[in-house]
Order: C-alpha cells, then structure tokens, then sequence
C-alpha cells in the first residue's frame, strides 16, 4: 500500500473511532490507530504455483501454462516451481527419455527467458 491509501485507511478508523465512542484525545492517535492498521495489513509469502507439480500428468498436460509461469513469474517463486518440475521428470519412471530431455531442455530455455527479461 502506498501513502494515500495508508491515510484513507487511517482517516477512516479515525471517523469509526469518533462515531462509535465518545472523543478521548489522549487514545485517537497512535497506538489505537496502529494496532488496528497493523491487524488488517498482512503480506502474502506464499507461492501461488499454476498446478501442482508433483504429478507427471499435469506436467503434461499444462506444459505451456507451467513455462510461462517459470519465465514470467515471480523469480524465487518460479525458480522452486522449475526445481520441482525437474524433479518429478528427472523421478518419472513412465516417460521415456527422449521426453525427458526434451522437457527438461523446454524447461532450460523458460529459465534463460527469464535471466534475459
């Protein structure tokens, strides 16, 4: 969020504040305020992966949606998602090889999108 949107949220718990409780000077500004801005602000750490890449099938099924996320999406994000691809068809035991190579050389270039965007 940035500062406008910091004092609208703050300009908006300061008129609640005034409309539902008497005005008490000493506990508007400050740690009430705070408290409650510190309580509806949370940062999302997650990765949100396109599918879950522990299933060959899906793999398959969503390579390009998988590729673009790898060469588009956020870099620490991505760089765990291409790790666990690899993983799951580097360990499939039903794709043959030729496959195999040729995923993990498509997975190689969305990688080395990624370093040249």
């Amino acid at each position: 969020m940035n500062f406008p949107n910091y004092l609208i949220l703050a300009l908006a718990i300061f008129h609640i504040n005034i409309n539902t409780h008497t005005l008490n000077l000493p506990n508007v500004p400050g740690t009430n305020a705070k408290s409650t801005i510190e309580q509806t602000i949370t940062i999302d750490h997650e990765c949100h992966y396109p599918f879950n890449p522990s299933s060959i099938v899906t793999i398959l099924i969503f390579q390009q949606k998988g590729k673009s996320y790898i060469s588009k999406g956020e870099k620490r994000c991505a760089w765990h998602f291409a790790t666990e691809v690899e993983n799951t068809i580097s360990d499939s035991v039903f794709l043959p090889n030729y496959l195999k190579k040729k995923l993990l050389r498509d997975i190689e270039k969305a990688k080395n999108r990624k370093q040249s965007i």
